[in-house]
């Protein structure tokens, strides 16, 4: 890893998996750091260096449980990642490129992400906001408020 690359872009720490989410300027260091390990000395801290989907662009906001970490991109793309199988939610391969096309064009970007129960997530940015549901189907457009 270079000096530069060294930067973190982003990230974010669940207290209940302690576990650290990481984005650096190199997007291929895109990683989740388990921190219970680091307290036992364990050899390997590294949990998963994440796939970099750079396609989707600088990740900027997370959520994450036990088992899944929600990522939101600079291009508004967003994406999920299974954590306890170490892969690419389904959800991110059958709707990433099925988001509308409205809403990936807007120019306010992201600038928080919650979840709100095991299956629905809040992403909001300075002055709108968007609740995104694993259950339903992604619409074609949406609807501003």
């Amino acid at each position: 890893m270079r000096v530069n690359d060294q930067i973190v872009t982003a990230g974010h720490f669940n207290s209940a998996a302690n576990r650290l989410v990481l984005s650096f300027a190199d997007k291929k260091f895109f990683c989740v750091l388990d921190l219970a390990a680091a307290q036992s000395n364990a050899a390997e801290v590294l949990y998963w260096r994440l796939p970099s989907l750079t396609k989707l662009g600088m990740p900027l906001v997370f959520a994450s449980d036990m088992d899944k970490l929600l990522v939101g991109y600079d291009s508004n793309h967003i994406a999920l990642f299974d954590l306890l199988n170490r892969q690419v939610h389904p959800w991110t391969t059958e709707n990433t490129n099925s988001l509308p096309r409205n809403f990936l064009n807007r120019y306010n970007k992201f600038a928080g992400a919650l979840q709100i129960t095991d299956s629905k997530y809040l992403l909001y940015t300075s002055y709108t906001f968007c609740v995104l549901d694993l259950n339903s189907q992604v619409p074609n457009s949406v609807e501003s408020v």
